[in-house]
């Protein structure tokens, strides 16, 4: 079994109304030419990290609702296979990733952390079926 770390910034203080409801993602964020699709109300399972799972056409981008953790994202390309269904809970997907970036960690802009250490990622979608992301996420990945 292969040794999992999650870097996503440190555990913040109480956030306003307006802290949560601000989004940080921007397509500046992105590679050159890639679009962002889809976005779902989602939680990154083991930590209780509520967020919006963001699909788009080179990867899968994490903002988490608190601004003190960095939005991740996940290129297709350094992904072991393409997310799917998680076998315990039908309304979550999982996925493991050999390399992602972590960005705008306690909300500062700077440069993207790397991490290149294999990690498993597992999202559970808070409103909806995973359906849509996995019938979507097959055509890009």
């Amino acid at each position: 079994m292969s040794k999992t770390k999650l870097h996503v910034g440190h555990k913040s203080k109480s956030l306003t109304q307006k802290q949560r409801t601000q989004s940080r993602f921007s397509t500046l964020l992105l590679e050159y030419g890639e679009k962002s699709l889809f976005d779902w109300a989602v939680v990154l399972s083991g930590t209780a990290m509520e967020g919006r799972l963001r699909l788009c056409s080179s990867s899968v981008v994490f903002e988490p609702v608190d601004i003190n953790r960095g939005i991740m994202r996940c290129p297709f390309d350094r992904m072991k296979r393409c997310p799917s269904r998680c076998r315990i809970d039908e309304k979550s997907v999982e996925w493991t990733q050999t390399r992602h970036f972590v960005m705008k960690a306690m909300n500062i802009i700077g440069p993207f952390e790397t991490v290149t250490e294999q990690t498993k990622f597992q999202f559970s979608f808070l409103h909806s079926s995973p359906q849509k992301f996995i019938e979507t996420v097959e055509v890009c990945c």
